[in-house]
């Protein structure tokens, strides 16, 4: 299933289904078009081996594009550990915190890039039946 876990570590799950959807309308080209104004990097994690290299995007740059694409959370210096009222302890989110790009939404870039695609193949269509 698709499921990711925000900055918090509460687990969400995503569902295609229609049942949990309302609005449903296709996509403006404004918004697929979007997408390619992007900018795919090349990177070396501060966490992973240092020989590997990745490519990606940048959530701070896909949430300036479009923040529906990004996943977005509070930063760890956003939360305190405070008693709980059975003796225990638990994590609180400060006051006045901040969400943040957290993330990227791949999958939901690929929704984007076939609206893209679809359009030019139309495009490609036309021009093939208008210069045989």
């Amino acid at each position: 299933a698709n499921v990711y876990v925000d900055s918090g570590g509460i687990l969400y799950r995503s569902t295609s289904t229609e049942q949990y959807k309302t609005n449903i309308e296709p996509i403006l080209q404004n918004y697929s078009d979007n997408v390619l104004n992007l900018n795919p990097i090349w990177y070396r994690s501060k966490t992973d081996n240092l020989n590997w290299s990745w490519y990606g995007l940048s959530a701070e740059d896909v949430a300036l594009k479009d923040p529906r694409l990004a996943h977005w959370g509070y930063p760890e210096d956003c939360y305190e550990i405070t008693n709980d009222e059975n003796g225990g302890i638990k994590k609180v989110l400060k006051p006045n915190s901040q969400l943040v790009p957290d993330g990227v939404q791949y999958e939901r870039i690929a929704v984007l890039l076939l609206d893209v695609v679809k359009r030019l193949k139309e495009d490609f269509e036309q021009y093939k039946s208008e210069h045989p």
